[in-house]
C-alpha cells in the first residue's frame, strides 16, 4: 500500500507541475489562403504547433513559440499560404509533450467562386 501511495504522490506532483492549454485553441480570422489560432497555457511554455491537411500529420508543418507571463500566457500563431476550402488538422505540443487530441478547421473557398471581386 505504501508504495501505491507514493507512486500516486509521485503523480499528482508531476501532473500538477506540468504546463497545460488554459483552454482548447480557439481558430479565428480565416480566410481562403490564412489562419490565425490562439493559444492559452497555464504557465509558460514552449510551445509547437503542428498541422497537416490530413489527421495523420504525414507531412505536418509547424510553428514554434513561447508563451510567457508577460502576454499572459497567450500567444497567436498566424498559419499562411493554406489552400483554399480544404480541411487543416492541427494539435498543440506544449514542452515537448503531445496530448495527443487533435482540432481541425476548413479554410473559406476562392472569393471569385462565390461571385466575389477584391476591389
Amino acid at each position: 500500500m505504501k508504495y501505491f501511495n507514493c507512486l500516486f504522490l509521485l503523480f499528482v506532483v508531476f501532473y500538477s507541475n506540468a504546463q497545460q492549454l488554459f483552454n482548447k485553441p480557439i481558430v479565428g480570422g480565416v480566410t481562403e489562403n490564412s489562419a490565425k489560432i490562439f493559444i492559452r497555457t497555464t504557465a509558460s511554455a514552449n510551445v509547437i504547433l503542428k498541422y497537416s491537411t490530413d489527421s495523420l500529420f504525414s507531412n505536418a508543418m509547424e510553428k514554434q513559440f513561447s508563451t510567457t507571463t508577460e502576454s499572459y500566457n497567450f500567444q497567436m500563431a498566424e498559419l499562411y499560404n493554406l489552400t483554399a476550402l480544404t480541411r487543416y488538422y492541427y494539435k498543440v505540443i506544449i514542452n515537448n509533450i503531445d496530448n495527443n487530441e487533435i482540432y481541425r478547421f476548413r479554410t473559406f473557398p476562392k472569393m471569385e467562386k462565390l461571385g466575389i471581386t477584391k476591389s
